[in-house]
């Protein structure tokens, strides 16, 4: 409960403290990437010494809503290694951790300020944006993650046909390559409503039609 309110007070007061709120709460749900050739890897992990669900869950929601705006050096600082580790939690985790990892997706893109002459940094981390938004989209069965997704993959649209995106079309074909067979997935799957399909089309629409102005 601490932690999701401090979230909330920095959010509502905008306070600029938000790389020393980084390294207490980003340790909870710090993820390293497993090295595929060696299974027993995972074995040695100890279970018992994992942050709760409920920690994790707060910590994602914390770190979302303390986002800092306007704080350019501070998003470089830490945005790609919070994206990293945000892609490899959404796939081991509950339902309700998945809405939140989204939730503080949303908050990051929104505030998230680009910098014209970071092309590589800044295709790195659509990237990552790209695959956890992929990965979301694709999970069946939940029209609530699969309906936030989409409004967070609208605000990414927004900012792809921003003037500093256009100054970079490779952002806007890392992103549509890596996105656009989740909403193929979106448009075709049985389990999606009306809404979700025709804004998944709608989406798809304009991320074709960012790439073509691109050209």
């Amino acid at each position: 409960v601490a932690i999701e309110c401090t979230g909330i007070i920095f959010k509502a007061l905008q306070i600029s403290k938000f790389s020393e709120l980084f390294e207490i709460v980003f340790p909870i749900i710090k993820q390293n990437p497993v090295d595929e050739d060696n299974d027993d890897s995972k074995m040695l992990v100890d279970e018992e010494s994992k942050p709760s669900l409920e920690l994790q869950y707060a910590a994602i929601k914390c770190l979302g809503l303390a986002w800092p705006s306007n704080e350019s050096a501070t998003q470089q600082k830490h945005i790609l290694e919070l994206m990293e580790s945000l892609n490899i939690l959404v796939q081991a985790t509950t339902r309700h951790n998945q809405i939140c990892i989204t939730n503080c997706l949303g908050e990051i893109v929104t505030r998230w300020k680009l910098e014209p002459d970071k092309e590589e940094f800044n295709a790195n981390v659509i990237a990552e944006i790209a695959k956890l938004l992929s990965a979301v989209l694709v999970i069946p069965k939940s029209s609530q993650l699969r309906s936030e997704a989409l409004d967070v993959l609208g605000k990414v649209v927004k900012l792809l046909i921003s003037e500093t995106c256009k100054s970079n079309p490779r952002m806007v074909y890392i992103f549509r390559d890596e996105v656009a067979k989740s909403l193929d997935y979106v448009i075709k799957d049985l389990g999606s409503d009306h809404a979700s399909k025709d804004t998944a089309r709608e989406l798809k629409t304009s991320l074709m039609e960012i790439s073509f102005a691109s050209n």
